[in-house]
């Protein structure tokens, strides 16, 4: 039991380390930063983009007035920017 602890004691501070840390989420932080800035300066661009996509009747219901377009539109641009 004590030889268990031991290594995952060791490997719990291994995973852990600085340098692990850098490699698994550096490239994850990078790429969120990278899309989030092209998101926020060209958002609107990609979620009209992605709208002329769809079926005109989608289209025209998305751009269409009530509480379930709202939701349609909200959860189509919830998809775009996830």
């Amino acid at each position: 039991m004590v030889l268990f602890l031991s290594i995952f004691k060791k490997s719990f501070n291994d995973f852990l380390s600085a340098r692990m840390l850098l490699i698994n989420l550096g490239p994850i932080l990078l790429s969120l930063a990278f899309f989030g800035a092209v998101f926020h300066y060209n958002g609107g661009n990609v979620v009209n983009y992605c709208q002329a996509l769809l079926p005109q009747s989608l289209n025209d219901y998305s751009h269409s007035q009530g509480f379930f377009a709202g939701v349609f539109a909200w959860v189509f641009k919830a998809l775009v920017y996830f």
